[in-house]
């Protein structure tokens, strides 16, 4: 299934009216509760101000920051795993009991929440690629990647195994207000590489059998050929919803409200594929 441009404009259009739909009362059954989970060097902090737009809207939200970053900084160790990252979203679902969960992943995420989907497929009602990785069994969120092209680009790691992650330009957040750039900054941590290199295990198909959707956050004009043609091939893939956002990485933090309706319009019909 090829989704035109001229497709991608419709469905995001329509993203605005859902989410005035969203922000009246609770009626009738319980809307579908979300799951939000960051990239590396972020925390659930990140998604603060669609969190708040989703609350409001009436939706039970959950950002659980991932063990060794955000707030929970000090269990950071070069004994983390992905299957770490993995297990904090998967328990939070189990201890909380949830059900017909919108689980949206941003960035590094990817990996984490295709391992989720890979163990608790059940329980997942659509799962959304937010500019994320996409990987299958035996994958990487970044393959051949080393210490030396770390230090070479950032610069030498922190405690020998850390990447920094304050770059907002790459981020896409350098033309935000100071105000924005003082609060990441502040909050941004230093990301494991191994976590980055680590390759997933999948014995259930990841996400596949599950409504899902992947969000581009960059002109597809101007990708990379390895990712341009992966791109290109899940745009043909009938399981997949795409929809194109031309614009910064961290489009939580630069435009929360066009990401708020993107996942209230999901949350409205979450078996669409």
């Amino acid at each position: 299934m090829t989704i035109s441009r001229r497709k991608v404009l419709r469905v995001t259009a329509g993203f605005a009216m859902t989410t005035q739909l969203a922000a009246q009362p609770l009626t009738g059954s319980a809307r579908p509760p979300i799951v939000l989970v960051h990239g590396a060097g972020h925390g659930g902090w990140c998604w603060k101000m669609v969190r708040e737009q989703l609350l409001a809207g009436g939706f039970s939200v959950f950002t659980p920051t991932l063990t060794g970053l955000g707030e929970r900084v000090h269990l950071r160790s070069p004994s983390l795993s992905l299957q770490t990252h993995i297990l904090d979203v998967e328990n939070l679902i189990r201890w909380e009991e949830l059900d017909n969960v919108i689980l949206v992943g941003h960035s590094y995420a990817g990996m984490v929440i295709t391992g989720v989907c890979d163990r608790l497929k059940s329980r997942i009602a659509h799962v959304i690629y937010l500019d994320a990785a996409l990987p299958k069994d035996g994958q990487a969120a970044f393959p051949g990647l080393t210490k030396e092209t770390v230090e070479a680009r950032s610069g030498p790691l922190v405690d020998g195994y850390l990447m920094t992650v304050n770059n907002l330009a790459a981020l896409g957040v350098a033309n935000e207000g100071p105000e924005i750039r003082a609060w990441m900054q502040r909050r941004l941590t230093e990301h494991p590489l191994q976590l980055m290199t680590e390759p997933i295990t999948l014995v259930n198909g990841g996400s596949e059998g599950i409504a899902r959707t992947f969000v581009l956050c960059a002109d597809p004009d101007q990708l990379p050929p390895r990712v341009s043609k992966k791109i290109a091939a899940l745009k043909d893939d009938p399981s997949w919803r795409y929809v194109e956002k031309i614009g910064p990485h961290n489009v939580m933090i630069t435009d929360p409200q066009w990401t708020t309706a993107l996942i209230a319009d999901t949350a409205a019909a979450p078996t669409r594929g």
